[in-house]
């Protein structure tokens, strides 16, 4: 199965009925590799849903794609290639074992009886950040340094005597600079990682410091990559504004995925300054 997935429903009226979930009427934006998918990953509660019952917590739905209405609103500066289209449900069933319901309150719990693979369900948000989220912004940051890498030797700088790249010390320093801003950053991730496995697999409860921490890891780890590429940016030359340019056709993806909110730095320092403030 190839998913897409939008954890924030935009309007979403949902019953619970027998056996499952009747949608009413449910949008969301944007779903993320949406004409590639054969399932769609989608939250059954909006804003006004979530203000209106506060025990209703997070609601996970799989739905097939056959079940969902793509509207065709993906019109973009950056990941145009990703199919990010909205999503679209008018009185749709959900079965009620196709659907994960969350407290929020008790995201830290790891319920005991949890066994196996099942031992990560609560955690499917989190999980959703790290595989759909942050590793594709390292992705893009690695394959900016390659790329960089690659071409600089047969690269000159226009109107100077330099005919390589690679053979200009303060360049040299900079694809430095760049390089270990992107493995500080799989560092930051894989600590996000090595965390979530220690607590799944021990069963403990994530304090809400812990929270805090992984929250600020990831994000920390896009403003890494975004910096990264933008310092090979600044040395790439006039020719990398051309839409072709690989360069600049990762500048703009990443720049657009640094923005989202699981990875966006001030919507993540918001979560965790909230986090430390309700430490006792």
């Amino acid at each position: 199965m190839r998913f897409c997935s939008v954890l924030q429903a935009r309007k979403a009226v949902v019953k619970q009925i027998d056996g499952g979930y009747l949608v009413e009427e449910g949008f969301w934006g944007f779903g993320s590799g949406s004409k590639h998918a054969t399932h769609a990953l989608l939250k059954l509660n909006d804003r006004e849903s979530i203000q209106q019952s506060k025990n209703l917590g997070m609601m996970l739905a799989v739905v097939p794609m056959s079940e969902v209405t793509i509207v065709d609103d993906w019109y973009t500066m950056s990941l145009k290639g990703s199919a990010s289209n909205s999503l679209k449900i008018i009185n749709g069933v959900i079965p009620e074992n196709y659907v994960v319901t969350q407290d929020m309150k008790q995201v830290g719990s790891l319920p005991v009886e949890l066994n196996g693979r099942d031992r990560y369900r609560p955690y499917v948000q989190l999980i959703t950040s790290i595989t759909t989220g942050i590793s594709a912004i390292l992705g893009l940051a690695r394959g900016a340094v390659e790329y960089f890498v690659e071409k600089a030797p047969q690269k000159g700088i226009t109107m100077t005597i330099h005919t390589s790249q690679a053979a200009v010390g303060h360049i040299q320093s900079k694809v430095g600079l760049a390089t270990m801003k992107v493995e500080s950053a799989h560092l930051h991730i894989s600590r996000t990682i090595g965390n979530l496995e220690r607590h799944v697999q021990n069963a403990e409860q994530f304090s809400l410091k812990e929270i805090a921490q992984l929250q600020t890891d990831m994000t920390y780890a896009a403003m890494l990559c975004w910096e990264a590429v933008d310092l090979l940016m600044a040395e790439s030359g006039g020719s990398v504004i051309a839409d072709s340019n690989r360069l600049s056709q990762i500048f703009r993806d990443i720049r657009g995925g640094s923005n989202h909110a699981l990875t966006n730095q001030q919507s993540f320092t918001t979560a965790a300054l909230h986090a430390f403030e309700s430490m006792p």
